[in-house]
């Protein structure tokens, strides 16, 4: 799997995680942005991983949600995608430490 490709399927899944625990808590798009304090259509497209978004950003919508710890967005990807994408930067050291 590509860089790309895992990053964009990390944005997808945190972005299905946000919007199934929104739901779960019966909030509107609407709601979440105003408790974190972020726009609606923004989350929308984070919802629907359309965009990249900064920690800081995934922090305001993990207050908003009342989450006890972010890592409950954060478990499945972690567990799945990050080990690919470690493996993509050993990779880049590997070939860096031969083109010395």
């Amino acid at each position: 799997m590509e860089e790309k490709e895992i990053l964009n399927t990390f944005n997808s899944e945190i972005g299905k995680k946000i919007h199934n625990k929104r739901r779960l808590l019966d909030l509107t798009l609407e709601e979440l942005a105003e408790f974190a304090d972020l726009n609606s259509d923004h989350i929308r497209d984070i919802e629907k991983g359309r965009v990249n978004f900064t920690i800081h950003t995934f922090m305001k919508i993990c207050a908003g949600l009342q989450l006890n710890s972010p890592a409950e967005l954060l478990k499945d990807a972690e567990e799945e995608l990050y080990p690919l994408l470690k493996e993509i930067a050993k990779e880049r050291k590997d070939v860096k430490r031969r083109t010395k």
